[in-house]
Formats: structure tokens, sequence, C-alpha cells
């Protein structure tokens, strides 16, 4: 027989993790007991985390005042409570359970709550949700239901979008056969799999701001499919915004983006904006795909070409 204990604060070791873009803290405790022989071993143990802290330097995720404790064995690991906060009035509270089946195989069970949590802090991009998720699977596939309510989101095009058009390197593209082979390639690819069952509601309040635009948008978005290839099914249209562009002042009008399910996801935009006067209403947008969106002018009365 044989034990294990180890007390002792996470962010002593963490610099030697090879993940330079989280930052883990906390107090962990661990407890480990080994007994049986080398042909019928057997271990059992806890492990206990108080005062963590988690950090996304990518995202500027947080997880503050992160605790948890959790039993496990040969058999697998249970985790009743994961508690956290965001670093504000944001919370957290999860689940995990894993049990180890004969074969190696593993079957887990992880359901997580959010409430007003601060899903993103970095500049160009800041929101807020409540999150309904439960995750079942194994170690090839997991079945990931999610439902999500954005409370408010911030998006900044002024440092989401680059102030010029960057260059592209042209590539040939495959022909007919090089596709169908990566698609066979793809079918035969028994890779790990998450199948997608997320709905994304947005009442209002997701503000797209920068370049002259200053707009508040709302909508509903269906999410199936896989991690690898999400479909998204939904549309978000304009409730308020404004364009100034060239001195003038566009007031968006009946403006939408719609997912229609393709893949890679292209949405279709369908934005105008509207400068009027006594005498004439111009009217500036974008149609198309968000790929390859056509720039639409027109006006009442009409005006000359040039």
């Amino acid at each position: 027989s044989a034990s294990v204990r180890m007390n002792g604060e996470i962010a002593e070791f963490w610099p030697y993790v090879p993940a330079p873009d989280h930052l883990v803290s906390g107090l962990i405790k661990l407890e480990l007991d080994v007994a049986g022989t080398l042909d019928d071993i057997a271990w059992n143990g806890n492990v206990d985390l108080s005062d963590g802290h988690y950090e996304n330097l990518s995202y500027g995720t947080i997880l503050d005042d992160l605790t948890l404790r959790g039993d496990f064995d040969q058999n697998g690991l249970s985790i009743p409570s994961i508690t956290a906060t965001d670093g504000g009035n944001g919370t957290l509270d999860a689940s995990v359970d894993l049990k180890m089946k004969d074969g190696g195989e593993a079957a887990y069970d992880v359901s997580t709550k959010l409430r007003n949590f601060a899903l993103s802090r970095i500049d160009e991009l800041q929101f807020w949700a409540d999150v309904d998720t439960k995750v079942t699977g194994n170690q090839d596939s997991a079945d990931i239901k999610s439902a999500v309510t954005v409370q408010r989101g911030e998006v900044d095009l002024t440092l989401a979008l680059p102030e010029s058009v960057p260059t592209i390197d042209v590539a040939n593209l495959p022909d007919e056969a090089e596709k169908e082979q990566a698609r066979k390639e793809a079918e035969n690819d028994k890779g790990f799999a998450g199948n997608l069952d997320v709905k994304v509601d947005i009442p209002r309040r997701l503000f797209v701001r920068g370049r002259g635009l200053d707009s508040e948008w709302g909508g509903a978005l269906e999410i199936t499919g896989t991690t690898d290839e999400p479909i998204i099914v939904g549309q978000l249209a304009a409730l308020r915004g404004q364009l100034d562009i060239i001195g003038k002042t566009f007031v968006i009008k009946d403006s939408k983006i719609t997912f229609a399910g393709g893949s890679p996801p292209d949405p279709m935009l369908d934005i105008k904006g509207v400068y009027s006067t006594t005498d004439l209403e111009v009217t500036a947008g974008f149609e198309g795909p968000a790929s390859d969106p056509e720039l639409v002018l027109t006006s009442n009365p009409s005006l000359p070409d040039d």
C-alpha cells in the first residue's frame, strides 16, 4: 500500500505547464491511497481546490473564487459542485461525473450553469450571457446541448476590423478529384466528434459600434452539426442604429443578417441606411453573402449614375 499527500499553491508549478495563454492559481489539496497487488491494484482519493483563479489571456475570460471538491477511484471521478464568479457579478455552477468502463472506455456527464457571466472581455468583443449546458459522451464523441441568452454584447469594429485590406496569397484551387479525395478522407477520419444542439437568444442589447456605425441588434440562432462543421440557422435584425459616412448620417432601417445553414457559415447581409432631406432620400447598403457583399446605392428621386 502507499499514500500520497499534496497541499500547495498551483501557481508555484504552473509556469512549467506549456499553456502560455492560460493562468491558473489556487490552493490544491490532494489525497491518494493505493492498495492491492500489481495484478489487482486499487486506489481512491479526493481533491480540493479553494481560492482558485483562472484567466484566459486570449479572451479575457476569468474564473475567480473557484472552488471544487471531488472524489475518485479506479472506477471514475465525481465532482458534484464547482463554483466560481467571473470576477464581478457573474456566477458559475457546474458538476462533473466521469465513469471508467471495461476496456478503458470513459463516459462523462458535465453540467454547467452560468448567470450574467462575462464570457469575453477583450476590447473588440465583450459579452455577458446566461448559459445552461449539458455535455454527455465518451472519448470518441460528445453530445453538447446548450441554451444561451445574451444579456449584453459589445462589438468594437475599430478594433475588430483591420485598418486596411491584407495581402492575400493566391494558391491553385483543388479540382473535383482532389475535393472528392478530401471528402473521403474526412469521412474515414475517426477523430473526436462533438454533436451540437445549441440555441442562442439575443433579445436586444447587442451593440455594434465603430467605423462610423452605432447600432443595436437582436435575434435568435440555432447551431447544430458538429464542432468541426457547425450549422447555423437564424437571423439577427437591427433594432436601431445609424452610420456616419462622408459627413452624412444614414439611419439604419429594415436591416438583417441571415444564417441559412451553410458550411462554412457565410451569412447573407441585407443592411440598409437611409439619408433624407426635404427633397431627396438616399439609401446605401450591403447585400449578398458576408464573404462577398455588394454595395447598393439608390435614391428617390433618381440621380445620375455619376
